[in-house]
């Protein structure tokens, strides 16, 4: 018997492909591609070359970043309205902070107003995995940097990505992890 002829998906006899003629027989089928999650926080999966590590908090926050980016550039981001708004406290002049940067956040998809103790959140950008507080705070981590060569939109979607990403130790069905390698 032949090698791998026991093993389901490969042929029982093997036979030579003309990559010219048949390029689709040089792929992978997607359900017979190696792909895991190990450790609640990387997905591996096999290339040409071997064998990847993808941290999956870094790759979901890389495709929320460059989707938040495009949409903010073609007219904003789609906002997923809370069925109750969200208080988050804040200090005044964390407040008056985001109030003054209140349309640049709208673009993104963070919907808010001002509240005695802080912010009212009435939406979030759609496609995240966070709480209005957590995406508040992410937003208020550090100060802008106005001077440097990225612009403080970038830097808010660079924030609000951050906040809204797949954690570690979330556990990810084959699509998800397919999602976001692909």
């Amino acid at each position: 018997s032949p090698i791998g002829a026991s093993h389901p998906g490969y042929p029982a006899q093997p036979r030579l492909i003309d990559s010219v003629r048949e390029p689709e027989a040089l792929l992978v089928s997607e359900q017979h591609r190696p792909l895991f999650q190990w450790k609640q926080r990387y997905i591996v999966t096999a290339v040409s070359s071997g064998v990847i590590f993808i941290d999956q908090f870094r790759a979901h926050k890389r495709v929320l970043y460059d989707e938040w980016i495009g949409r903010w550039a073609s007219g904003g981001v789609t906002t997923q309205p809370l069925l109750f708004p969200e208080e988050v406290v804040v200090n005044a002049a964390d407040r008056e902070l985001l109030l003054s940067r209140h349309d640049e956040l709208t673009a993104l998809g963070l919907q808010f107003e001002a509240c005695e103790g802080g912010v009212c959140v009435n939406g979030l950008p759609a496609g995240g995995q966070a709480t209005a507080e957590a995406v508040i705070q992410e937003m208020l981590a550090d100060p802008l940097d106005e001077e440097g060569g990225i612009s403080v939109a970038e830097q808010w979607a660079a924030r609000m990505a951050s906040a809204l990403a797949i954690k570690p130790g979330k556990s990810l069905q084959r699509a998800e992890m397919t999602d976001l390698i692909d």
